[in-house]
């Protein structure tokens, strides 16, 4: 099974960063982070509320199936990226951990794109950066 844990899309979400003074204290993306954790939420998993994390944009945690799974959302602009890993990714990758993960990007993947909000969705890996060649789907056997 072959993850791709990035996603690339628009977003018809408003800008709702907070400046003051000309510096951007809050950055853009909660929308995204509340809407996405929303979508998890009403498929029945645990989802820790959004946090803002400065230059890199919100993140929260999803639980599925006993799996703590770390979900980031960057809205640069002209596009936004999510990034997901479980945390201990690192140690040991067991099918247990790969097959939660998968469960949680398609879910991301369906509810997405059901969701006008959201398009041009494309799954990469890790390493693809933005491109136009991802993926249509998140998960391939």
């Amino acid at each position: 099974m072959n993850i791709y844990p990035v996603a690339a899309f628009k977003s018809g979400f408003p800008d709702d960063s907070v400046e003051e003074d000309g510096d951007i204290v809050i950055f853009p993306g909660r929308g995204i982070a509340e809407a996405l954790a929303g979508l998890l939420r009403d498929a029945g998993l645990s989802v820790d509320a959004p946090e803002h994390q400065h230059e890199h944009g919100w993140d929260f945690t999803a639980h599925v199936d006993g799996v703590r799974i770390w979900v980031q959302i960057s809205d640069i602009g002209d596009v936004v990226f999510l990034s997901s890993e479980p945390p201990y990714a690192f140690f040991k990758n067991s099918r247990k951990k790969r097959a939660a993960h998968g469960k949680l990007l398609t879910l991301l993947d369906q509810g997405m794109r059901k969701d006008k909000r959201f398009s041009r969705l494309r799954w990469l890996r890790r390493d693809e950066g933005e491109t136009d060649k991802g993926r249509p789907a998140p998960v391939e056997a």
